[in-house]
């Protein structure tokens, strides 16, 4: 019977949550043996600590299986800013992260980005009206599609912005996700504000403005 495999979770800081996970296949039950297990390195952040474990476990791991990083605190490269604690950092970064060829780089295959952006809305701005927008934005990368870029309102007009967004996750206010496009790399708030203010459906043209 195909049972799943064991996994084991080795905590490496206890106090960051950070751990290395593995699977493990018996090679005889399984035609592919060492090459199915999964290796994931599991909340790592900019520490020179999190390069080296990089380092090494991508060295075992070797091409032919999978590395995961799950959930790491930094965004881009220039999350390892100059430090004279570990000057060489943003290199090593480089190379072990970010500057691997097509096939063996570790491209983001799921990740959510949120925060808030100010739009203006030209439509009311035209009419003489209070044209300005807070929108709660969500973008959401699910490989193998480009980013989705959404926003959130509530129906009601009168609601203020803080109260909108409390209605996303459960609260009284009724909030609705609208889709107003996509972006290939992750995108920033001028992109998304961009996004929104060339997004020609009603539901945001109806949105309340502050």
């Amino acid at each position: 019977p195909h049972m799943p495999p064991p996994v084991t979770v080795t905590d490496l800081w206890e106090f960051d949550g950070s751990a290395i996970a593995t699977t493990a296949k018996a090679a005889s039950s399984d035609a592919n043996g060492a090459a199915g297990d999964v290796w994931a390195g599991i909340c790592f952040n900019t520490d020179a600590k999190y390069l080296t474990d990089i380092e090494e476990t991508d060295a075992k791991v070797g091409p032919q299986r999978l590395f995961l990083l799950v959930n790491p605190a930094w965004k881009d490269l220039d999350s390892w800013g100059f430090d004279l604690l570990q000057p060489r950092a943003k290199a090593r970064a480089r190379a072990a992260i970010f500057g691997k060829p097509k096939g063996l780089r570790y491209d983001i295959t799921y990740g959510v980005v949120r925060f808030t952006v100010t739009v203006e809305n030209k439509a009311r701005k035209a009419l003489g009206v209070a044209a300005r927008q807070q929108h709660f934005c969500v973008c959401v990368k699910a490989f193998p599609h480009d980013w989705q870029v959404y926003t959130y309102h509530a129906y009601d007009p009168g609601a203020v912005f803080s109260k909108r967004v409390r209605g996303i996750s459960g609260g009284d206010e009724e909030a609705k996700a609208v889709r107003v496009g996509t972006s290939p790399t992750r995108p920033t708030r001028l992109q998304v504000a961009a996004l929104i203010e060339a997004y020609t459906g009603p539901e945001l043209r109806e949105a309340p403005c502050s």
